[in-house]
This record gives structure tokens, sequence and C-alpha cells, in this order.
């Protein structure tokens, strides 16, 4: 049964674009009761468009409106940094580009009873870009249980963009997660991200999409609901950036 989830997980995962999987993660469809969540995200490129270092920030905040819904929004940025040397040859020159990148508005629904090792649900998203059309996504994601501290997720994404074909400009991306907690309390863990292309250009296996993995960890601090995660992903195709550096910053209520 393991084995089957996470040949399924793989392959979903092997199967989001990269300006997607920047500050994005391989999000749940379990929801709590009551519960809250602020969460701050940074992730670095130190190689992006054109050579120049990016940095990606956001922030959200979501709280469950009942023991099947929860809403969140969030608000991205992002900031290219130019570095060049002055005609004298010797001093650093920078000049840096600041984006708002897009509001973004997620309604998640819980399918399946909490009591369920296997749990499903969907995620709705709405997101206004500051430079570029609106999209609209219709996501389900999974997630499976074991013994011992281990966890799978797989999910499936959809968006389309304002004032296009639906079926030409329908978005495919597909994200995996597989951790385990550790008695210690920290969570370790790898994560995959990968295009998928349209369905008029699907390319689940396509050296030129993008597709991404890397490890991450998870330490709580104190015992009040404050976390700290940090990780990485790297390419594992022509179509994606090498490396990018992760850091996220949260508080559970």
């Amino acid at each position: 049964m393991i084995r089957t989830c996470l040949i399924a997980v793989a392959l979903l995962a092997l199967a989001a674009p990269a300006h997607a999987q920047f500050t994005g993660g391989v999000f749940p469809p379990t929801v709590n009761e009551g519960a809250s969540q602020l969460e701050y995200r940074i992730a670095v490129d130190p190689d992006g468009p054109l050579g120049k270092t990016q940095v990606a920030q956001r922030l959200h905040y979501q709280a469950s409106l009942s023991d099947k819904f929860q809403l969140r929004g969030v608000v991205a940025t992002r900031t290219i940094f130019e570095i060049e040397e002055n005609t004298d040859g010797f001093d650093l020159e920078t000049d840096t580009i600041f984006d708002f990148d897009f509001v973004q508005a997620e309604l998640t629904w819980q399918i399946t009873p909490d009591d369920r090792k296997w749990q499903t649900g969907l995620r709705f998203d709405g997101r206004i870009k500051d430079n570029g059309p609106e999209q609209v996504g219709v996501n389900w994601t999974n997630q499976w249980s074991f013994d011992d501290g281990w966890q799978a997720r797989a999910i499936l994404l959809t968006s389309v963009r304002e004032n296009e074909s639906v079926f030409d400009d329908l978005g495919l991306s597909a994200r995996g997660q597989l951790t385990k907690r550790i008695d210690s309390g920290q969570t370790l863990g790898l994560q995959l991200y990968s295009s998928l292309g349209t369905p008029s250009n699907f390319r689940p296996l396509s050296n030129s999409g993008s597709t991404a993995a890397g490890p991450f960890a998870v330490f709580p601090i104190g015992g009040d609901g404050v976390y700290v995660r940090t990780g990485a992903l790297f390419g594992l195709s022509d179509g994606s950036r090498d490396t990018q550096l992760r850091l996220w910053l949260g508080k559970n209520f």
C-alpha cells in the first residue's frame, strides 16, 4: 500500500510551472475546525531571469470557516537585484526592481471524513496580478497518513487565465511530497514540482518543461505553535531554475 501511494506521488510530481512553485507549497486537503495560521515565506533564486538574483516573498493568513471549509488570503511580491561594476571596474552598483506580484484568495474544501487515513479535497483559487492576466484555478489535493509518522501528498493543479480559451490555456501542474515526523518533533521531507503543459500540449516528461525537487525540514519553536521551515529546490530539467533557497516562518493559532 505504501509503495503504491509513493509511486502515485512521484508520477504526479514528475508530471507547476517554475514561477508557481517559487513560494508555493504542497498544501493538504484537511481543515481543522477553529484553527488559523499566519505564515511568511521567502525564496531566493541566485540565478534568476537574465542571471539576476530574484527574491520572492509572500504573506498569508488562513482561518477555518467550519470543519470542512477554510479561507486563505495571500499577498506576494518579487524583487530582482541587478549588480554591475561601475565604469572604474572596482565598486559594485546595485539596482533593485520591486514588484507587487499578486494577491490571491483560496477556499479549501475537505471532502473526506476526519477519521480516514486517505484524505482528499478541492481548493478553489482566484488570483489578481499586478502586471499580467487574472486567473482562476481548481486543485485536487490528496494526503495519505501511514504508521511511524510517515505521510505522503499528491496534488493536481489547474489554472485558466483571463480572456483565454479554456482548453488551450488550461495550465496543468502537479506537486508531490513525502514526509517523516521524528520523535524529537521535527519533520523531514522531500518535495517535487513539475509542469504538465496544457491539454493541447501535454508534456509531463518533457525535459524542456519545469521539474524541480528538494529536501526540507520543519522545526517547532517553543510550544505555542511557532515554527520555522527551511529547504531548497534543485532543477531537474532544462526549463527549471538550478537552485531555489526557501525559508518559511509561521504560527498556528
